[in-house]
């Protein structure tokens, strides 16, 4: 038995991709994915390695204060291996995902880890076959379903007592009374969030996202800890600017740039379509994600090939990506009015 999953868009984050993956393959819940992943935070830090570069409001913990995911928290003290496999297939006989927040990777045959170095990780079951799991996780550098044995597993579980007081796990499940509807109010919105248009007091245009009573409106906070939207382009170069050939240079960040503008490009000509738009240029959408996805291209080069040319080169192409994307969508926004 495996539980619906759509592949996710973006694969950078295995949790953002879990999310994902989940909304797109529930007919009621799905339009949440057409109504996010506008807007980008990241963390004011001093390296790379935590700016840690999401899209805004959309993670498991958001959409369950939205009413949109049932969660609950389970200890693993409270398990033997079979009662863990019992309760395992009793929550996703009911449609429940198993999010695993620690696991060691050490244990894992599918991990690079495996039998070298121990190290904690996440893993979410999300179905199960005979002596398996079917496992949502990252082999050979690749988000994959995997089939993995039941007591590897539970092994990578309890190992993980060494290293932590408490183990836990959580299940997640779809709300089925939710109807989730297009809300170009709502998108609209994120796109002038991530300008930098709106301020914190003045961004929840109504939303008409949620249809149920049991579903109680929901604006995820700001944080002014945390850097917003197009600014998080000066938050990348000013790291960069930061980074010596000493310096691991994590490249998620720049994996998620470039999938943030694939979406976005998705976005705008969804609404081109729909609201006859027939002076957007798409192609100059297109353009930027080609940039986006060379400055990826570029910052994997950069972690085998460690030169001040070939950073300040990744840097100037983030410039103009900015420039050029502020341009296109302030463009985009003045042709697109919604009555």
């Amino acid at each position: 038995m495996q539980l619906p999953f759509s592949w996710p868009v973006s694969e950078t984050y295995q949790s953002g991709s879990l999310v994902m993956g989940v909304l797109l393959s529930h007919e009621n819940i799905s339009k949440l994915y057409d109504n996010n992943y506008i807007h980008i935070f990241c963390k004011h830090v001093d390296s790379m390695w935590d700016v840690n570069l999401q899209f805004w409001g959309v993670s498991w913990e958001d959409f369950r204060l939205s009413g949109i995911f049932e969660m609950n928290l389970y200890h693993l003290n409270l398990f033997s291996d079979t009662s863990f496999d019992e309760f395992v297939k009793e929550r996703i006989a009911q449609e429940n995902y198993i999010l695993l927040h620690f696991i060691d990777e050490f244990f894992l045959p599918y991990s690079g880890c495996y039998q070298k170095k121990h190290f904690i990780h996440d893993a979410y079951i999300i179905g199960f076959e005979d002596e398996f799991y079917y496992v949502l996780a990252y082999s050979e550098r690749k988000l994959q379903i995997l089939k993995v044995l039941k007591t590897d597993i539970w092994n990578a579980l309890t190992s993980c007592y060494d290293y932590k007081k408490e183990v836990y796990f959580c299940s997640l499940r779809p709300n089925h009374a939710v109807e989730v509807k297009i809300d170009y109010s709502k998108m609209r919105n994120d796109f002038l969030l991530y300008l930098g248009e709106e301020t914190s007091d003045s961004k929840s245009i109504p939303s008409e996202d949620h249809h149920s009573i049991s579903v109680k409106p929901y604006t995820p906070t700001f944080v002014p800890e945390y850097i917003y939207g197009i600014n998080c382009y000066d938050e990348i170069i000013r790291l960069l600017e930061l980074t010596t050939s000493e310096d691991y240079l994590d490249i998620r960040p720049f994996r998620l740039l470039w999938e943030h503008k694939t979406i976005i490009t998705e976005r705008i000509t969804k609404i081109r379509d729909e609201f006859n738009l027939v002076n957007v240029d798409l192609e100059v959408f297109d353009q930027i994600t080609a940039k986006a996805k060379l400055i990826f291209t570029l910052a994997i080069k950069y972690k085998m090939v460690k030169t001040d040319k070939l950073k300040e080169r990744i840097i100037n192409h983030i410039r103009e990506l900015k420039g050029t994307e502020k341009e296109a969508l302030d463009s985009f926004l003045n042709e697109w009015t919604i009555e």
